[in-house]
């Protein structure tokens, strides 16, 4: 009896081999190859979507107030300035991320890297790149041009960028010893009237600057 189960049970296994398909091993090799394939994409994914973050932890990590090659920054801005008119936007921010490496003390290309983030729909990344151009005591230009530039569209309606903006117009008041900035230096090219006319948008900033009653 014992013998009769043996021999049934090698039978068993001898059609279950028979009947195994040939190309199994390489068919689950194929969908291994496929899942580590998978895989990888999205390790691809996840390495493309932090390369923003990497870039602005390296940027806003630069010395601001240690003056690089201001020529050579200037060349790569024009640089970006064509590839952004061109919506070239990821090789306009490397250019300008460039530009921030050779002269970090320059407010221009952060500023720059607002817009572009902007842009791109970064909006956090936007406004951590203007507060790097508050640090760097930016001009009156720069604070008219943050008020009115549609680049920053996006992050027009955040509560942070009135804010920045109302604490670079009173940096600004500081530097201009209490007066109009048109009445204090008057060589800079700045409104003059008490009001100063149509460049501060905002009811804050020109509060702020004291210039609006």
């Amino acid at each position: 009896m014992d013998r009769m189960r043996w021999e049934r049970f090698a039978i068993a296994l001898a059609l279950l081999a028979c009947s195994k398909p040939k190309d199994a091993p390489q068919q689950l090799s194929s969908r291994g190859g496929s899942a580590m394939a998978g895989s990888g994409s999205a390790s691809s994914v996840v390495a493309i979507d932090a390369r923003p973050k990497r870039l602005l932890d390296e940027l806003l990590g630069l010395p601001r107030n240690r003056p690089g090659n201001r020529d050579d920054a200037m060349a790569q801005h024009r640089r970006a300035m064509a590839e952004h008119a061109a919506a070239h936007f990821d090789t306009a921010e490397q250019l300008w991320a460039e530009a921030a490496r050779t002269d970090p003390s320059w407010d221009w290309p952060f500023y720059n890297l607002a817009c572009v983030a902007s842009r791109m729909g970064r909006s956090d990344d936007a406004l951590a790149y203007l507060d790097a151009v508050h640090t760097r005591k930016p001009a009156f230009e720069m604070l008219r041009r943050i008020e009115t530039d549609h680049d920053l569209d996006a992050v027009r309606a955040h509560p942070e960028l009135a804010a920045l903006i109302k604490q670079i117009a009173e940096d600004l008041l500081v530097g201009s010893r209490g007066s109009c900035l048109g009445e204090a230096h008057p060589k800079k090219n700045w409104p003059t009237s008490r009001k100063l006319g149509a460049p501060i948008r905002t009811p804050e900033s020109a509060i702020a600057i004291g210039c609006l009653k």
